[in-house]
């Protein structure tokens, strides 16, 4: 426990304050495009499950990823 305690304390910070991001564009894209494609599944509306598809990977994935690369 004593090692643990010892590189734990060694290690910086994190987050790092320079990779902050604000959550809740991601959170509110995801839930939409939750929301749409359980709207598309009850009415069986194919453009809304694929479009509420679209929007949750691109919540979980791509904006993440494009985030990441702009550091």
């Amino acid at each position: 426990m004593v090692r643990l305690a010892l590189v734990l304390a060694q290690l910086p910070n994190l987050p790092n304050d320079r990779f902050k991001t604000d959550p809740a564009p991601y959170i509110t894209l995801f839930g939409i495009g939750f929301l749409l494609g359980v709207f598309g599944h009850i009415l069986k509306v194919r453009l809304l499950v694929a479009i509420g598809v679209l929007m949750v990977f691109a919540a979980t994935v791509l904006l993440p990823i494009f985030a990441h690369l702009q550091y």
